[in-house]
C-alpha cells in the first residue's frame, strides 16, 4: 500500500508537469505563428518537433518554463510583426529584434506583455506614430526606437513610463516640439536626426548636444534661442518683430560670414582658427602642411575640426541648425544631406558601432584627409565624441554610383 503523502506527492508533482507542459506548448504556438508569418526564416533554425522552446535560438526560459526573453537582432528577418503572436507571451521581459527589416506599424497586443522591461526595435522599418500602447507598459526600463521611419509627434505620455532609464527614439521623421519629459530615472536620451523644432525643454537640458544633433533645435545645450519670450503683444506685432529680427540676424551673420571669408583670404589663414594648429609630415619626402581648425572655442570637446586648406566659414552650431535629410542607412552609419541657413550644402556621414578611442579616431582621420583623387571623397572635417562620431563631405549633385549603375540618377547620394 501506497503512503498518502508519497500519494498526494506524486499528484502534486505531474499536476505541476502538466502546467509546466501546457504553458511550454502556448509560447510554443505563439513563437511559431510569429515564424510561420514572416520572411527571413531561415534563419530561425527552430525545431519545431520539441514540445518545449525553451531550447530555441533566442528564446530563454525561467524554471517554469515559460519564456521570458525573445532575442533574435540581425537574423534578417523582415515583414510585418503579425499580432496574436508575440503578444501572447505574456511573461515576456525582454523582446529584441533589432537590426532585422520589420516594416509596419507594431501590433497593439503586445500591450498585454505587460512585464516588457526592454524593448529593443531599432535599425528597422517599422513606421506610423508611436503607438499609445506603449505607455501602458508601465514596467518599462529600456526602449530603443531609432533609426525606423516613425512619423508624427513626440507624445507627452512618454511621462507614463517612469521607469525609463533609455530612450532611444533618434534617426525617425518625428516632428513638432519636444514635450518636458520628466523622467527621474532617465539616464540615456536621444532624438537627434529628426524633423524637431523649438526649443529644448528645461528638464533634458543635462543631456549633451549629441541628444539633438540634426534637428531645428534651440537652447541650452544648442544655440540659444533667437529672441526673448513675448506676452500681451497682438499677433501682428510679433510677427513683425519676429521678421525684423530675422532679417537683421541673416544680414548680420552674412556679414561675418563675408567679412571672415575675406580676411582668410587675404592672411592665408583658416576661418574660425583659435590659435591651435596642427602640421602633418606627409609619408613622403616632400612634407605638408594640413590646418586643424577648430570652431567651437566654448566647449573644447563639442567641435568640428577641418581636414583640408580651403575654406570652411561654418561650425558645430551651424550644423546643429541645418535642416537634415536622410539619404541612405548603411552598415557603417547613416547618411544625411545637411542644408545651412546662409544655403551650403554638406552631407553628414553618422557613424554606427564605431567603438575607438579619441586619439585612434583623429589619427585615423589625418590619414584620410591626406589622401587625394578624383574618384574619391574624403571627409573635409570630423565631429568626435565618446557617443557620436561625424564625418562632414562636400555635397555631390550629380546622383550616386547605385543610381547610376541601376539607371536610376535621381536618387542623389555622396
Amino acid at each position: 500500500m501506497v503512503p498518502l503523502f508519497l500519494l498526494l506527492f506524486f499528484l502534486s508533482s505531474r499536476e505541476l508537469q502538466q502546467v509546466r507542459s501546457l504553458a511550454e506548448s502556448e509560447d510554443a504556438s505563439a513563437l511559431l505563428a510569429f515564424r510561420s508569418s514572416i520572411r527571413g526564416v531561415r534563419y530561425l533554425p527552430w525545431n519545431m518537433t520539441q514540445s518545449s522552446p525553451c531550447s530555441w535560438l533566442g528564446v530563454i526560459c525561467d524554471d517554469k518554463g515559460r519564456v521570458v526573453a525573445l532575442k533574435l537582432p540581425g537574423k534578417g528577418l523582415s515583414g510585418t510583426i503579425p499580432s496574436m503572436t508575440l503578444g501572447n507571451l505574456t511573461h515576456l521581459t525582454i523582446l529584441s529584434l533589432r537590426f532585422n527589416g520589420f516594416l509596419g506599424a507594431l501590433p497593439s497586443d503586445i500591450v498585454k506583455c505587460t512585464n516588457l522591461r526592454s524593448l529593443y526595435l531599432q535599425s528597422n522599418h517599422l513606421s506610423g506614430n508611436i503607438p499609445d500602447f506603449l505607455f501602458q507598459l508601465h514596467n518599462l526600463v529600456n526602449l530603443d526606437l531609432a533609426m525606423n521611419q516613425f512619423s508624427g509627434g513626440i507624445p507627452a505620455q512618454f511621462n507614463d513610463l517612469t521607469r525609463l532609464v533609455t530612450l532611444d527614439i533618434d534617426d525617425n521623421r518625428l516632428e513638432g516640439p519636444i514635450p518636458a519629459l520628466k523622467l527621474r530615472h532617465l539616464k540615456k536620451f536621444n532624438v537627434s536626426f529628426n524633423r524637431l523644432n523649438g526649443s529644448v525643454p528645461s528638464s533634458l537640458m543635462s543631456f549633451g548636444t549629441e541628444s539633438f544633433l540634426g534637428n531645428s533645435l534651440c537652447g541650452a545645450p544648442l544655440a540659444p534661442c533667437p529672441g526673448g519670450r513675448t506676452s500681451g503683444l497682438a499677433l501682428g506685432l510679433i510677427i513683425a518683430i519676429a521678421s525684423a529680427s530675422l532679417a537683421v540676424f541673416i544680414l548680420f551673420h552674412t556679414a561675418i560670414f563675408l567679412f571672415f571669408c575675406k580676411k582668410k583670404s587675404k592672411r592665408g589663414g583658416k576661418f574660425g582658427e583659435t590659435n591651435r594648429r596642427t602640421t602633418v609630415e606627409s609619408s613622403d619626402s616632400t612634407s605638408k602642411e594640413y590646418s586643424v581648425t577648430i570652431i567651437e572655442p566654448q566647449k573644447p570637446k563639442n567641435r568640428l575640426v577641418f581636414l583640408r586648406d580651403e575654406k570652411m566659414c561654418f561650425g558645430l552650431e551651424d550644423l546643429l541648425r541645418a535642416s537634415a535629410e536622410v539619404l541612405g542607412n548603411g552598415s557603417t552609419g547613416t547618411t544625411y544631406k545637411a542644408v545651412f541657413e546662409m544655403g551650403k550644402v554638406v552631407v553628414v556621414k553618422r557613424l554606427r558601432g564605431v567603438d575607438v578611442g579619441e586619439r585612434e579616431f583623429v589619427n585615423q582621420m589625418k590619414i584620410i584627409g591626406k589622401m587625394e583623387h578624383e574618384n574619391v571623397a574624403t571627409p573635409s572635417a570630423y565631429y568626435f565624441s565618446m557617443d557620436e562620431k561625424l564625418l562632414v563631405y562636400d555635397y555631390f549633385p550629380m546622383g550616386s554610383l547605385h543610381g547610376h549603375l541601376k539607371g536610376d540618377v535621381s536618387i542623389t547620394l555622396l
